[in-house]
């Protein structure tokens, strides 16, 4: 299959989550701007923007080794959430998968606790990097080091035909 039908197949697979879930547009456009690194992903999608780093307020709670990359359990929580702040977006990034920006959440003044949990993948072992943005703009991030043992994100990179 030549790259062009590649690429309608995976936009028409997006568009298509979108008309059955609008929670999935995230996702979809995620797809749109797929980078290739962890360091140009930090650059590419925040622009540049401080972000502290080590932030002692996120919590990430997650095995120190994973037997199964394809379902690695992370939850993050915040602590020391200040009366008239919200968090209103969480990034979850690997940083050593193919495509780092695993998951975003997007949340409003109601549901901003910070709280969240999920499964994700990895190709290997891997940071896993929580980083929150609360409604002053401000973006603090935390990491934690998750061993594998086996990965789960299928092919390896090189194999990829272009």
């Amino acid at each position: 299959m030549n790259n062009n039908k590649r690429n309608f197949l995976k936009s028409l697979g997006a568009y298509g989550l979108m008309a059955f879930n609008p929670l999935l547009s995230n996702y979809a456009n995620a797809m749109k701007s797929l980078v290739e690194n962890y360091n140009e992903a930090l650059k590419s999608n925040f622009n540049g923007q401080q972000i502290n780093f080590n932030s002692d307020r996120i919590i990430i709670k997650a095995p120190k080794l994973a037997e199964n990359g394809s379902s690695v359990p992370v939850k993050t929580s915040l602590t020391n959430l200040n009366p008239d702040e919200y968090i209103s977006k969480i990034w979850y990034i690997v940083n050593e998968n193919q495509i780092p920006f695993a998951l975003e959440f997007s949340f409003t003044k109601e549901t901003g606790f910070g709280d969240v949990g999920t499964q994700l993948r990895f190709s290997k072992a891997s940071k896993i990097t929580a980083i929150y943005k609360n409604n002053h703009n401000e973006l603090f991030a935390n990491a934690k080091f998750i061993k594998v043992i086996n990965g789960g994100c299928g092919i390896s990179k090189d194999k990829i035909r272009k």
